[in-house]
Formats: C-alpha cells, sequence, structure tokens
C-alpha cells in the first residue's frame, strides 16, 4: 500500500520500560508496514536501561516516530498518555516486546474500514458472538480475553475510555469492558492464519509470566469494576466471569509471606462464592471440561488447601 493522504492516519501507541532486548524488533516490525499513514506514539515509561536511547534513535531517522519520556507509571498511564497524545482517527496498541506481521495494520484497517465498526479484532470468535446475540459485553465476559493488542479502535471511541491506573493486571479486560458498554459495532476474524500480531512468550520478564499477591489483587480488582459497570441484564455473565477469575485466582497465587499485602478478598469468600455458583456454572454450556471441573470442584470446596498445592507443585516444577 502506497503513502497517500487518501489513507486515514493511524496512531500506533507502544509503551516502553525495559526493553532493550526487544524494541528495536518491535519499532522496525511497525516502521516497516505496508499501510504507511502511521504514527508510532513511543511512551518511555522511566526505563532504566537503553529503551529510552533506542526510542529517539528512531525517531531521528524515521518522522512518523513519535517519543515521549515519563517517570514510570505503569503501563495503563503510559497507555492512557499514548492516548492523549495520539492524533490518528484510528488507535491500536502493541506491547514492546512483540511484532506484528508486515501488512498487519493494512489487513486491521480494512477489516474495520469496510464494516463501518467502532473496533475489529485480529481474535474474534464468531461463533461465541453469534451465541451471546452480539452484544459486546455479554462476549467479553464469556470470551474473558484480556489484552488490547490485536485491535484496532476509532480514535472517538478508543479516548471515551482510559485504562484503570491502580492495576497491574487485567486492566486491559477492563479497559475493553468499558468501551463495550457504549457500542456492539464490533468485528474481526478468528482464522490462526489471518493473526496479525506475533505475541513473544520468550520475555521471562513479561508480566504475564510473573505472579505476586499484588498482581492477584489487580484481577481481584478487575472483577469488581466489570461488577460496577454490569447492568442487571448481564449478571448472570458476570456471575460466571467472576467464578472463571476466582477459579483463575486460586490457581495461581503464591504462597502468601510474611510482608506481603494482603489479599483483598480470602480465598474462603471466593471457595464460599464458588460453591454459591458451582451448579449455574456446571450447567453453563461453554465451561471447562474434564479436569477442568475436578479442579472447580477442588476450588470451591476447600480453596486454601487447594491454592497451596497448585503453589507447591509450580514451585516443585521452577526448582524452588
Amino acid at each position: 500500500m502506497k503513502h497517500t493522504s487518501d489513507y486515514p492516519l493511524i496512531s500506533v501507541i507502544i509503551p516502553v520500560y525495559n526493553k532493550e532486548k526487544f524494541i528495536n524488533d518491535c519499532i522496525g516490525s511497525v516502521v516497516c508496514q505496508t499501510y504507511r499513514t502511521i504514527e508510532i506514539v513511543l511512551i518511555d515509561d522511566g526505563s532504566t536501561d537503553a529503551s529510552g536511547t533506542i526510542c529517539d534513535e528512531w525517531s531521528l531517522n524515521d518522522p512518523r516516530v513519535k517519543v515521549i519520556h515519563t517517570k514510570n507509571n505503569g503501563v495503563s498511564a503510559a497507555r492512557n498518555t499514548g492516548l492523549k497524545l495520539s492524533e490518528g482517527q484510528f488507535v491500536m496498541f502493541v506491547d514492546a516486546d512483540d511484532t506484528m506481521k508486515p501488512n498487519a495494520i493494512e489487513t486491521m484497517y480494512h477489516g474495520v474500514a469496510a464494516g463501518e465498526l467502532d473496533m475489529w479484532t485480529s481474535y474474534f470468535d464468531i461463533e461465541l458472538w453469534e451465541w451471546c446475540g452480539g452484544n459486546y459485553s455479554k462476549y467479553l465476559m464469556n470470551q474473558r480475553k484480556t489484552a488490547v493488542w490485536g485491535y484496532i479502535f476509532k480514535s472517538d471511541i478508543a479516548k471515551t475510555s482510559s485504562f484503570p491506573e491502580e492495576i497491574s493486571n487485567n486492566e486491559d479486560f477492563v479497559y475493553l469492558y468499558r468501551i463495550s458498554r457504549l457500542t456492539n459495532k464490533v468485528s474481526g476474524t478468528y482464522i490462526p492464519d489471518d493473526n496479525v500480531y506475533r505475541y513473544n512468550q520468550s520475555d521471562e520478564q513479561s508480566l504475564c509470566k510473573q505472579t505476586s499477591i499484588s498482581r492477584v489483587n489487580s484481577t481481584l480488582r478487575a472483577v469488581r469494576y466489570v461488577e460496577e459497570s454490569t447492568p442487571s441484564n448481564l449478571r448472570a455473565d458476570f456471575e460466571l466471569y467472576a467464578f472463571n477469575m476466582y477459579l483463575y485466582v486460586l490457581s495461581n497465587c503464591p504462597y502468601e509471606k510474611a510482608g506481603d499485602e494482603a489479599l483483598i478478598m480470602s480465598k474462603k469468600d471466593m471457595g464460599r462464592y464458588m460453591r454459591g455458583h458451582f451448579i449455574q456454572w456446571l450447567n453453563y454450556p461453554k465451561r471447562s471440561l474434564g479436569i477442568g471441573v475436578v479442579k472447580a470442584a477442588f476450588c470451591a470446596l476447600i480453596p486454601s488447601a487447594y491454592s497451596a498445592l497448585v503453589s507447591t507443585i509450580k514451585g516443585a516444577s521452577n526448582g524452588k
């Protein structure tokens, strides 16, 4: 695709914090996109390695690259800053340790433009969308995807919401859920070969590979945020969403040590909630099967013991 004013400006927002090993590949994959009418908004979130310098070097070589240096406030604050300063008619987010296929933005732009949509995603489950009756809030709670990468948004819809800066886990989901209350004009593709985003699972420092009480609390706060925004007609969907999130927490919560912050919801209370909604979850047609039922039952009946057992097994497998 040639660079021409006939195509709208698309802002690509990339929060950067200590990613010197990955940021060159990330920016390079965006700079080389077949869709040329872009601005690349790099938010250096107080990096202490060479990431900020690398970003500045890219801005000197490509006028489409804009760099903003801030103190370290976290990925949500960085994305919110990028949203405020972006000038494109469309917005998308990329993580600094990931890359995009060369035709990614072109594919995504044509997807959102062809349907005159508010957003388009490269991992859209059409079957689930139809099962949810085209209700985006219901779809999100049943899909439980938490990442904003792979999405393209109209700027006017993207800027109606913000990422919750006080949490560090599931902030993507909260952002998407907030938007879901405003639009159902969503579509995409779920064909793996058409996946436009290359998620880097080799970065051992990636937040998604780390577990802490703080991150567990962020997940629990995210559930509360979603509950606050859920209308009465979607209450049953929220209850199943909360059940699955508590199952996730109890399966990933590390040992609580002296000096750790306290869990904002006790394991006992999570188990009680799960017992109260177990039959509802069991009758849900899209629930986990087989071993998932056994795990859920153990979580509901003996939540603290189950969580401790999982922590022990994971610790042993990691050589701890």
